[in-house]
């Protein structure tokens, strides 16, 4: 995040859990929506979604008059739309690779969305990122071509096998178009010079029910290594 604004470190306050913190972020927040260059800042940061949904939270007397609320209002919405067709890409994927016997542990937004945020619409998420098996890769590639989704072309194999060799991961965009998905087989941060391999990530991964479906995710401690150094 660029603090260049001096309001956007008030903005990191929406995510406390003390609610007397969050009103008092809002409160500060809202009067300043019309100043010149300030929405579009929010936006650029992709925050008016945790914004506008923290100020529903409070009454509106608490609140104060609420400038632009029509537009926070639309954007949310959005924000929800937009979820909602991630988050049925994300099962069909983890369904049909399980029916050929490929785990997949969600990464980064997948997970975070439903592990830290009240509302999981709230944390935007670009792309997919999930972790699989390194002696998966091969069968992921081929199912998955078969199934629709498309290769990235600057993933394209420049001879057979170089990628699992040189590279730790490959990304597919679905067959509507709606969304890239990340397959890393490790992780790897700072140039590779820090790396998480596969099984031990495996060995301590967690199932969590996401909305109705069985989702592998991350240890706790996992998760805060790879942020920590994807970050």
């Amino acid at each position: 995040m660029n603090f260049a604004h001096p309001l956007l470190p008030l903005a990191l306050d929406l995510g406390s859990a003390d609610p007397g913190v969050r009103l008092r972020a809002v409160q500060r927040l809202i009067p300043r929506l019309p100043d010149p260059g300030f929405l579009e800042t929010l936006r650029e940061h992709r925050l008016i979604c945790l914004l506008y949904r923290t100020m529903t939270q409070f009454p509106r007397k608490e609140v104060g008059e609420v400038p632009l609320l029509e537009e926070l209002r639309r954007e949310y919405l959005a924000g929800v739309r937009l979820y909602n067709v991630q988050e049925k890409e994300t099962r069909i994927l983890a369904q049909l690779l399980a029916g050929v016997g490929v785990e997949v542990i969600l990464l980064k937004g997948g997970d975070i969305r439903h592990r830290l945020y009240d509302d999981p619409a709230c944390r935007p998420m670009s792309d997919l990122d999930v972790l699989i098996a390194p002696a998966d890769l091969e069968k992921v590639r081929t199912f998955l071509t078969r199934e629709g989704y498309v290769l990235a072309p600057w993933d394209l194999d420049p001879q057979p096998g170089f990628t699992s060799r040189f590279d730790n991961d490959i990304a597919f965009v679905t067959p509507a178009q709606n969304l890239y998905i990340d397959f890393h087989w490790g992780l790897h941060e700072v140039g590779a010079y820090y790396r998480l391999p596969y099984a031990p990530l495996r060995a301590r991964a967690a199932v969590r029910d996401q909305q109705g479906w069985a989702a592998l995710v991350l240890a706790p401690e996992h998760l805060l290594m790879h942020l920590s150094l994807h970050t």
